[in-house]
C-alpha cells in the first residue's frame, strides 16, 4: 500500500491543457517531402475506376468525376480549392506504363530538345522509347464547398490539352489583385479560392473531360484566419523542399485493361486528364 502511495506521489501534477494553444506542435519538422501527397484528376473513359472487371473499378465512379485514386475518394464534378504553390515539370514516362511507378521528373525543358513527334501523335518521344509530358503541377488545399473548411492537400497535374488551362489559371493567379486602404496589391495565392469543375471537350482526335476554372473569393483576414493558417502552413511546407518527392505516383498509376501500344494508341496510357 505504501509503495502504491509513493508511486502516486512521484507522478506529475495534473494540469488543464488547451489543445488549441498547442496546435501543430510536434509537426514543426514535418515538411511536404515527409508526407504522402495524393494526386487528384478527372476520370476519363480509359481510367480503370470506370471499367467494370478492372480490379480498381469503383461502382460509384463516373466519367468526369474528380477523383483521388490513392484514397478512392470521389469529389463529384465540382470542387473548391486554394492554390498554394505551382511547379512546372517535364515528366518522362516509359512508352508503356505497365508496371511503372514513377516518372523521371525533369525541371529543365532542355529534355525536349532530344524529343520528336511521331506521325499522328502529338507526344514528345525520346530516342529511348519514353515520352515526355510538359506538366503544370498545382499544389492545392481542398476546401468543403459549402463551409470552406480545409479538407486535404492534393496535387492537380495538368498536361497535354489541359496544359493550356494550367497557363490560363496561372495568368489569373498572377494578375488577381485586391485593394485595401493602402492601395492595390497581389495577395498570396494561399488566400485565394477557386472553383474547379469538369466539362466535356473534343477535337478531331476524340473527346474527353476537361477542367473549368473560376475564381470564387478571397479568404478574409480575421473571419477566415483558421483557414488561412492551414493554407499558409501548406505553402510554407512546400518552400525549399522537394514536394514532388512526396507525390503518390504509385497509387495513381492506371493499369489499362489491355496492353497499350506506342504511337497513336498511347491514348490508353492515362497520364493526365486527357490523352490528347
Amino acid at each position: 500500500m505504501n509503495q502504491v502511495t509513493k508511486k502516486k506521489e512521484n507522478l506529475p501534477s495534473t494540469e488543464k491543457i488547451s489543445l488549441r494553444e498547442y496546435a501543430g506542435q510536434g509537426t514543426e519538422n514535418i515538411e511536404a517531402k515527409d508526407q504522402k501527397l495524393p494526386i487528384m484528376r478527372i476520370l476519363q473513359s480509359t481510367n480503370p475506376q470506370v471499367q467494370q472487371g478492372n480490379s480498381a473499378y469503383d461502382e460509384d465512379a463516373r466519367i468526369g468525376d474528380i477523383y483521388v485514386a490513392a484514397t478512392r475518394k470521389n469529389y463529384g464534378k465540382k470542387i473548391t480549392v486554394v492554390p498554394c504553390q505551382y511547379i512546372n515539370t517535364f515528366n518522362e514516362w516509359k512508352g508503356s506504363r505497365d508496371g511503372v511507378s514513377r516518372p523521371t521528373v525533369h525541371m529543365n525543358k532542355s529534355i525536349l530538345d532530344k524529343a520528336s513527334k511521331r506521325d499522328g501523335d502529338n507526344s514528345e518521344w525520346l530516342p529511348n522509347g519514353n515520352y515526355v509530358e510538359d506538366t503544370g503541377n498545382h499544389f492545392c488545399y481542398i476546401l468543403d464547398s459549402k463551409t470552406y473548411e480545409p479538407l486535404e492537400c492534393v496535387l492537380i497535374p495538368m498536361a497535354s490539352s489541359q496544359k493550356g488551362k494550367s497557363r490560363s489559371w496561372n495568368s489569373i493567379i498572377a494578375n488577381k489583385t485586391k485593394t485595401d486602404k493602402l492601395g492595390t496589391f497581389i495577395p498570396p495565392t494561399f488566400s485565394s479560392v477557386y472553383t474547379l469543375s469538369t466539362v466535356p471537350e473534343k477535337n478531331d482526335k476524340g473527346s474527353w473531360m476537361g477542367w473549368v476554372i473560376e475564381f470564387d473569393k478571397w479568404l478574409d483576414e480575421g473571419k477566415d484566419d483558421h483557414i488561412l493558417t492551414a493554407t499558409k502552413q501548406y505553402y510554407e511546407s512546400l518552400k525549399g523542399a522537394d514536394p514532388l518527392g512526396s507525390v503518390q505516383y504509385e497509387e495513381d498509376i492506371d493499369v489499362p485493361t489491355e496492353q497499350p501500344k506506342q504511337g497513336k494508341q498511347k491514348t490508353q496510357i492515362q497520364t493526365d486528364d486527357t490523352p490528347f
